[in-house]
This record gives structure tokens, sequence and C-alpha cells, in this order.
């Protein structure tokens, strides 16, 4: 006897949905009264992950605008394959979550997106940047909609993730803790 759950289905549409990414001077800045969160605070207090996949460097700045992540890859070459390392996406999905947890109040987790386009896959050991951008919200249950950008370091546009839908799927259990709201 076997059990098949399906995790994730994808449909390959040919054609991008969205416009064109912001240009890398736009995508790294940000308006509005920042808020700085250590990285080493992100990973202990808001997405408590192992230290492989704690792959935000530096702080993370976010506004009410969105949040600037500076990002690194695992440098391990197994990881070398045709989407890029899945580090560097995963790091931006960290940051989402740091911003749902600052300006919405829930801790959520990725469930879903519109668009993924690679243009130049990340690399094992690499530095990146990325843009996330709250696009809009739903509700019941509370979904959190991104739009996010990983550019290198020279200011090449490497992906874009449209829509990403961020969501709470601890069933209210999981909460942020004071630090990150106070001063709002």
């Amino acid at each position: 006897m076997t059990r098949l759950k399906e995790h994730v289905t994808l449909h390959f549409s040919g054609r991008p949905l969205a416009g064109p990414a912001p240009e890398f001077k736009t995508a790294t800045s940000l308006k509005g009264k920042r808020f700085k969160i250590p990285a080493q605070m992100l990973y202990r207090d808001l997405v408590p992950f192992g230290p492989a996949y704690q792959n935000i460097l530096h702080d993370l700045v976010v506004t009410e605008k969105g949040a600037i992540a500076h990002l690194q890859s695992s440098s391990a070459p197994a990881l070398l394959q045709p989407l890029g390392s899945p580090f560097v996406l995963d790091a931006a999905f960290h940051a989402a979550c740091a911003w749902g947890q600052r300006f919405s109040s829930i801790v959520g987790f990725p469930v879903g997106f519109e668009e993924r386009i690679i243009y130049r896959p990340t690399q094992p050991g690499g530095n990146y940047i990325s843009r996330i951008t709250p696009v809009r919200q739903a509700s019941d249950p509370v979904v959190l909609i991104f739009d996010i950008w990983i550019y290198s370091e020279e200011g090449h546009l490497c992906e874009a993730v449209h829509s990403v839908q961020m969501q709470d799927v601890s069933g209210g259990r999981l909460k942020p803790p004071r630090w990150v709201q106070q001063g709002r």
C-alpha cells in the first residue's frame, strides 16, 4: 500500500506574467522609517532554522514599503543546478517572513507563488541582494503577497518571483516576538 500526497504542482506557461523588474538602484533603496533586524536576532527569534539555512548576511532592513536583504548561498558545489542555489530564494523568504511579523503580526511561511523567472542561476558561495515588496494582503485566512527580486552584488538581475503567498501554517501557535513590533 502506498500513500500519495501532492506537495506542489508546477505549470510552465512559456510567457512571463509580470512586467519588468525595477532597476538595481531603485530595488536596493527603501522609502520610509527603517527598522534594522540583526541577522543573529532574525535567526534566533523570527526564523529559527539551523546554521545551514541562515543565509541572510548583515542587518535585514525593513520599512512599510518592503525589505532589503544581503544573501549568501551555501558553497556546496552539489547545488549547481539549472535553477541555481535554493538557499538564496529561501533566504529571501526569511526576509518576507520577518516583514510579515513586523508589519502584519503574523509568522508567515511560503505556501505558493504565481511566477518564478530565472535570469541567471544563483551560484554556490555567491553573495546577492534581494528586494522584497509587499503587494497586497488577503484575508480569511490572512495571506501576505510579495514580489521578490534577487540581484547579484554587481547589479545583475538573477531571479524574480511574483505573487509569493506567505501564510501562517501553525494555526496561530507561532507569534512574533514583541521586540519586532515595537515602535511601528
